[in-house]
């Protein structure tokens, strides 16, 4: 195994390369395609939203006076995000609050729930930028549906503006670097 060597230099060394991007937390977009056709969500209005984040177990195995783990299952966690809340006077503004009523029909006197997962779940795309505006990488999320839809408060002693924030549960996730190759190690089964 090798180890990266100092040598004598703490200076910021590789970190000062003008070759080397920093991904920053404010360039970013997320793109959300419902499933069911109720109109791609504009990502302009997207204010805070998360790249994936996921738990995995670890499998204890018992073998004579030792124990050691390995990987087990994996549970990917729920993403939080916040939309700014904006009137609708286009068709792309609505398309929000009409995918969130295929969800769950707040504003239907029976109440239905989404019937399949083609009626209420959605495509995400969160895509990372560079300071030019190039995409760095992407982030693709499968069968997205919200389990926690927050409307937000209001407040007379407030000029803020109104969001919904919204925690959305994906089924699976891949990564796609588009800045320079990258191979991921690949592995046999066994």
């Amino acid at each position: 195994m090798a180890f990266a060597q100092i040598n004598g230099n703490m200076g910021i060394n590789r970190l000062g390369d003008p070759s080397i991007i920093l991904k920053r937390k404010f360039r970013w977009t997320l793109a959300l395609s419902p499933l069911a056709g109720s109109g791609d969500i504009d990502p302009w209005f997207v204010k805070v939203a998360s790249r994936p984040s996921m738990t995995i177990d670890a499998t204890e195995l018992n073998f004579l006076n030792e124990k050691m783990w390995i990987p087990g299952k994996v549970t990917y966690e729920a993403m939080n995000v916040t939309f700014l809340d904006v009137a609708p006077k286009e068709p792309s503004s609505a398309n929000l609050y009409k995918w969130l009523s295929l969800v769950f029909q707040f504003n239907a006197l029976t109440r239905q729930m989404g019937g399949s997962v083609s009626n209420y779940a959605a495509a995400g795309q969160l895509t990372m930028y560079d300071g030019c505006g190039k995409g760095i990488e992407r982030w693709n999320y499968s069968d997205l549906w919200p389990m926690s839809i927050k409307f937000g408060d209001v407040d007379y002693g407030s000029s803020d503006v109104v969001n919904v924030e919204l925690q959305l549960r994906y089924t699976k996730f891949t990564y796609t670097p588009l800045c320079t190759p990258f191979a991921f190690p690949t592995t046999g089964c066994s």
